[in-house]
């Protein structure tokens, strides 16, 4: 404990801690005390004055000094510091400071001692547990935790008690001053003062975190169930624009057909080749759906790239022809059999090349061209000589809906679609396609890059006979397709069974002989997924063939799952379903042992066979 002050401090506050302390020097008194005594007078007068007045002067200078604001203290004779009066206005304005600093935050703090005493708190403990400005003071802290979270609090304050820890990190439970508790992320560590054994505890509200953490996960929700109303809404219409499409597609085939049209054979090939435009951009559409949110699933194979670029020549010859373009062909590369996708290739490069042609001028040439440049890869490259990019388009040319000027959109028409998506297939595959340009009227060139795969030995070629007739269901309850197509399936032998929902299908599947079901998805009474199934349990050799306006992979997996052997997307133009049923017709069966058989069906010619598929083996070889 510290000596009483002089008497002209008395009364000062209590002591601080001292950055400025200034001795207090008593020359004069000093040298009185040593020189003199109080029995022998000053041997004369003046040196008593002498010495009184450089004392005065003296204690003038310690004074001035003192006042003047540069010392914060002074020390007696026996060593004591005494705090100024200006050195105690400064502390209490800074400890003030820091007070206010401390309620102001978030955060609210505890100073507890080793052994729970909670020994000081900030006013947050106000705002977040409600409990007053000095409540807690002088309780146990861990009477306020809640039971359960007990054995990790002592846990964290035990470790950091111990020296094990310099903090610990907890989030428990505390009870707040109506009873109830609030969830607390907080860190305990030891105050920096080896003098003192307290521990101070910084926590943290979570409640705020947990309704912001309760707000994303609604939003989230939200916009899922936006995406998913989306693809819905993407799905619904995609079938009911494909579905009047299939009708008109097979109608302009059944003409094309009739030698009495023979006139009017281009006009048909025309209006066919814009139903084929039409269905390809609901394909681009669903490609840009799938692409956006991440849904696109390729299965790579090994694949031709030279056979790819010749087959997607051959979709666009009408439009080359139109504009009277010459295709220049240098596929030189030595590998070319690439990791990809067979259709999505294919599409790929149907899109440059339709893009290269459409913006090429009329008689100019489109250059085709592959390279292995680099190991491991073959880069195709599509280059024509028209309008070009302009430098500053060329950043964005595959950004979705990006066409350049409103006059480029007028002129050339589409959606702005193709090249978006092609970069989606081409980087679904592992692959990259970039774009170069000189500038405006000098042509462009893309690059495809993809990997090389080892070529593998193609499948023997099935002879390309017509098919004998077969006995087909063909379940549609869009009239006017049904008619269409029962007339071109007669047309080629078969015998066809036209019904128009689930409960007529079943019943002329009960009196009629049939081996092969054609069948819409979507039915007024049902699904066609479930009319395969309950076919199938009738008629166990049953081979199916999907129709369906709803193009999705997971479509064309249900449909696999039901039963049928093939999944095609509305509008279906003949030729692929002519494919279908050859495929389906020449697949040979797998017998129980699980070797391969054909067996002849019953109640039809010899020469006719029907595919069995028993029902032990049918999942690892679907139809």
């Amino acid at each position: 404990m510290l000596a009483p002050p002089p008497a002209f401090l008395r009364g000062a506050p209590q002591l601080h801690r001292i950055d400025r302390i200034r001795p207090l020097h008593h020359h004069a008194l000093e040298e009185n005390r040593m020189t003199a005594t109080p029995h022998t007078p000053p041997e004369n007068i003046a040196d008593r004055v002498l010495a009184l007045a450089l004392g005065l002067a003296h204690a003038e200078k310690e004074l001035q000094t003192v006042t003047s604001g540069q010392v914060d203290a002074i020390v007696d004779l026996d060593g004591n510091p005494y705090l100024l009066r200006p050195a105690q206005e400064k502390l209490r304005r800074n400890e003030a400071r820091l007070q206010t600093l401390l309620d102001s935050g978030c955060d609210l703090i505890m100073a507890i001692s080793h052994g729970g005493l909670i020994l000081s708190q900030s006013l947050a403990v106000r705002r977040v547990l409600g409990y007053g400005p000095a409540e807690l003071v002088g309780k146990i802290f861990f009477d306020f935790v809640h039971d359960d979270d007990l054995p990790q609090v002592y846990s964290g304050f035990h470790n950091v008690i111990s020296g094990f820890l310099a903090e610990a990190t907890m989030e428990f439970r505390h009870k707040t001053h109506d009873g109830s508790y609030r969830m607390l992320e907080a860190t305990v560590s030891k105050l920096r003062d080896a003098s003192t054994a307290i521990c101070v505890l910084t926590c943290r509200d979570m409640t705020r975190r947990q309704q912001a953490q309760e707000e994303a996960a609604r939003r989230e929700a939200t916009l899922a169930e936006a995406a998913l109303a989306k693809d819905r809404l993407l799905a619904m219409l995609s079938h009911e624009l494909r579905t009047p499409l299939t009708p008109a597609l097979l109608g302009i085939q059944a003409l094309e057909e009739d030698e009495r049209f023979a006139e009017a054979k281009p006009t048909l090939a025309m209006i066919r080749r814009n139903i084929e435009i039409q269905a390809r951009l609901l394909e681009a559409l669903l490609d840009f759906n799938h692409i956006i949110h991440g849904k696109l699933q390729i299965k790579l194979e090994s694949v031709d790239a030279h056979a790819a670029v010749h087959n997607a020549l051959a979709i666009c010859q009408s439009e080359i022809a139109a504009r009277q373009i010459a295709v220049s062909l240098d596929l030189r590369a030595v590998e070319n059999h690439v990791c990809a996708g067979s259709t999505e290739l294919q599409q790929i490069l149907w899109i440059l090349i339709k893009n290269a042609v459409k913006f090429s001028e009329h008689g100019s040439v489109v250059e085709i061209t592959s390279s292995n440049a680099e190991p491991g890869r073959l880069t195709l490259h599509v280059s024509d000589h028209g309008i070009g990019i302009e430098p500053a388009l060329l950043p964005l040319v595959f950004d979705a809906f990006q066409q350049g000027d409103t006059s480029m959109q007028q002129r050339y028409g589409g959606l702005g679609l193709g090249l978006f998506i092609a970069k989606g297939l081409a980087e679904a595959q592992g692959g990259a396609l970039t774009a170069e340009s000189e500038g405006c009227g000098k042509g462009a060139i893309f690059h495809l890059a993809l990997k090389i795969a080892q070529a593998v030995q193609p499948p023997k070629p099935i002879a390309k006979s017509m098919p004998n007739p077969l006995r087909i269901l063909l379940v549609e309850d869009h009239a006017e397709t049904r008619a269409v197509l029962s007339q071109l399936l007669e047309r080629r032998g078969h015998t066809v069974f036209p019904a128009q929902d689930t409960a007529s299908a079943l019943q002329l599947a009960e009196t009629r002989e049939v081996e092969l079901l054609i069948s819409d998805i979507g039915l007024p009474d049902g699904t066609g997924y479930d009319l395969m199934k309950r076919l199938r349990l009738m008629r166990p050799s049953l081979a199916g063939i999907a129709l369906s306006g709803f193009g999705m992979r997971s479509d064309m997996a249900q449909s696999r799952e039901a039963g049928f052997a093939q999944h095609l997307v509305k509008p279906v133009n003949l030729e692929s379903l002519q494919s279908a049923i050859q495929g389906i017709h020449h697949k040979p069966k797998v017998s129980k042992a699980g070797r391969l058989s054909l067996k002849p069906s019953s109640g039809v010619k010899k020469a006719r066979h029907q595919i069995v598929v028993s029902m032990s083996t049918k999942r690892n070889c679907p139809i």
